[in-house]
């Protein structure tokens, strides 16, 4: 049930109807919470990090900001070596992307750096990718 949630609410965000996508993975989330019984899970890390951009899309960039560090917090302490590392880069790079909405250029670059030095460890082991977005977005930050 909540898989099927989740899927509805990122549905929703493509489709842009971000206060539907919202109500669908907030649902999702209270279901992932109550399975999991107040543990950490990959799929709860997923749904805050998705509530980030459906808030951030919303223009709510202070409760953005709250489930992106709430879902770093959670995809950190469940990282076993690398295995979180594309989730925490992304989120990262999502997070980069809210402050700088927020006009904060310093956290921001903060991020982004963060973001980086995560997928320059992931590009040891063939990702080169994630380091061009990053860069780009980096970019755009420090543009202005």
């Amino acid at each position: 049930m909540a898989k099927t949630l989740s899927d509805l609410g990122l549905n929703y965000k493509d489709m842009e109807q971000y206060s539907d996508a919202e109500k669908s993975l907030n649902q999702a989330l209270k279901v992932y919470q109550q399975l999991s019984q107040g543990a950490c899970s990959v799929q709860i890390a997923d749904t805050m990090s998705y509530l980030g951009i459906i808030y951030n899309e919303l223009g709510d960039f202070s409760k953005a900001e709250h489930h992106y560090s709430l879902a770093l917090k959670m995809y950190k302490e469940l990282s076993q070596g690398d295995d979180n590392a594309v989730h925490i880069a992304a989120t990262l790079n999502n997070q980069g992307n809210n402050l700088n909405s927020m006009a904060d250029y310093i956290k921001a670059d903060h991020c982004y750096k963060d973001a980086l030095f995560v997928h320059r460890k992931m590009a040891q082991q063939g990702d080169q990718v994630g380091i061009a977005n990053t860069l780009v977005y980096m970019f755009t930050c420090c543009d202005g």
